[in-house]
């Protein structure tokens, strides 16, 4: 059997009271620990809302820039093609000419093949999709 142990009433009381104190001291320490540490965070949230209200706008005028490169390209690419349609048009007469003479004469002309342009212009065109997060009205508003 273990030993007995006689209890002081009023020496059970104090360790109580001590132990109480403790974890009340301890509970407040805790708690000011948690404050400081959310406090931090809240002024580094603070310092990147900062940061960013300086980047955004950095970020939608190279969108901008980007879009307006995009569409200049576009339409020269445009323009380009229809050049292209029109001088594969003039060679394509011209070989029928050539052909007409070489029929009409008997003389034999080296004539070569036209290549077909649509397989020398294969389209690289890539769709212009608004980018997620960004106001594509405010941001592609191009006057």
């Amino acid at each position: 059997m273990p030993p007995r142990r006689y209890s002081n009433p009023e020496a059970d009381s104090k360790l109580a009271d001590d132990r109480k104190q403790k974890r009340k001291e301890s509970n407040r320490n805790s708690a000011r620990k948690s404050r400081e540490r959310k406090e931090r965070y809240l002024t580094q949230l603070m310092k990147e809302r900062e940061e960013l209200g300086r980047v955004n706008p950095q970020i939608e005028m190279r969108i901008q820039m980007i879009h307006s490169n995009y569409l200049y390209a576009d339409k020269e690419n445009g323009k380009l093609k229809r050049e292209v349609e029109k001088y594969s048009e003039q060679l394509t007469q011209l070989r029928d000419l050539l052909r007409l003479i070489e029929m009409s004469t008997g003389l034999k002309l080296d004539i070569p093949e036209l290549p077909d342009p649509g397989s020398t212009l294969k389209s690289w065109k890539l769709p212009l999709l608004p980018l997620p997060g960004v106001n594509a009205v405010k941001t592609f508003q191009l006057v």
